[in-house]
């Protein structure tokens, strides 16, 4: 898909940045893409060639889920079309939160990190990773060491991904994954509204 670490190099040195924006609707899960260029704002109808969800982007790839199906993952090239489909999860394995994708630069290469959480009450939460192009299963990265309230709110929220890190913020915490070594810190966080006079 892309794999020329000459060719990441220049395509991202010369693309501009922009962000997506997709319905939420059962049936009309259109996106717009939307950049700056020039001092204004440019808006493109969003087409990546898949019809389903948009989970998480990163480098001008997408990872994106079938909207009938959300077992059904999938890394897309909305410029070439190309698509390189997830191994599945078993359903059994517990349900899932939000998708990250995310570039990893030491080894040039992408992982996607998941929220698990199994019924009841979450009491066995962990991270799946994969190595996309790379893994036939996903891996599992236990939790349990943290507090519940960490991994229930961890489970509720869209990660955030900086450079090869994603990153679950709630109000108490911050957790953190670090996708290249798959190690994982968490960091408490003050309570602003309590400080508040």
């Amino acid at each position: 898909m892309i794999n020329s670490p000459d060719f990441v190099h220049h395509h991202l040195r010369n693309s501009t940045s922009g962000v997506i924006i997709q319905k939420g609707g059962i049936v009309d899960h259109r996106g717009i893409y939307v950049e700056m260029r020039g001092g204004s704002l440019e808006i493109h109808e969003f087409d990546f060639g898949f019809s389903g969800l948009v989970w998480s982007s990163c480098n001008g790839l997408v990872l994106a889920s079938e909207f009938t199906n959300d077992h059904t993952h999938s890394v897309v090239n909305p410029v070439t079309k190309q698509q390189v489909f997830l191994p599945p999860y078993s359903s059994d394995i517990g349900n899932h939160g939000h998708f990250a994708l995310a570039f990893v630069e030491a080894t040039m290469e992408y992982k996607v990190a998941c929220m698990i959480g199994i019924a009841p009450l979450f009491e066995r939460t962990h991270i799946a990773v994969l190595t996309v192009g790379v893994d036939k299963v996903w891996r599992y990265i236990d939790i349990k060491h943290l507090h519940l309230e960490t991994r229930l709110a961890s489970f509720s929220v869209k990660p955030i991904v900086t450079g090869g890190y994603v990153h679950w913020i709630s109000r108490s915490f911050v957790l953190t994954i670090n996708m290249e070594n798959e190690t994982i810190r968490s960091f408490l966080c003050l309570d602003f509204a309590q400080n508040v006079e």
